[in-house]
């Protein structure tokens, strides 16, 4: 995540948003999420200041493909959440985990009118631990 261009105080919040491309069954699946990120405390440790952050994340999936007469579209949308530790001195992240889930359906259309659905849920998390920083 990017932090803002100034200095933040406990309890402040900031937005980022970020895109996922996808390949997928010859089509591009795009994940976008929009984030609020919140600086919660600034706690002292032995490696110097931690900055404690909260994520709350808004998830949607869309992607298109023609096949002959038909269209397929994957169509969703869904929230997560996130935490993260920062390394105030340092400027480096020693913590950072997110999990968020999107609920949606491959819908297949001809014109406009909607002709099968298959609902789906794809589900991301990620976890990332610093070890040892050289």
């Amino acid at each position: 995540p990017a932090f803002p261009d100034k200095p933040l105080s406990v309890g402040e919040s900031w937005p980022d948003h970020k895109r996922l491309v996808v390949p997928f069954q010859g089509m591009r699946l795009t994940v976008e999420l929009d984030i609020t990120f919140t600086l919660n405390d600034v706690v002292p440790a032995a490696a110097g200041r931690q900055a404690l952050v909260t994520a709350a994340y808004t998830a949607s999936l869309s992607g298109n493909r023609q096949v002959e007469a038909f269209r397929g579209s994957f169509e969703g949308s869904g929230t997560g959440t996130g935490s993260l530790v920062f390394q105030v001195e340092s400027g480096i992240f020693s913590d950072y985990r997110f999990d968020y889930a999107i609920d949606g359906a491959l819908v297949m259309r001809k014109d406009e009118s909607r002709l099968a659905e298959w609902p789906f849920r794809l589900t991301a998390g990620a976890s990332l631990l610093l070890l040892e920083w050289r």
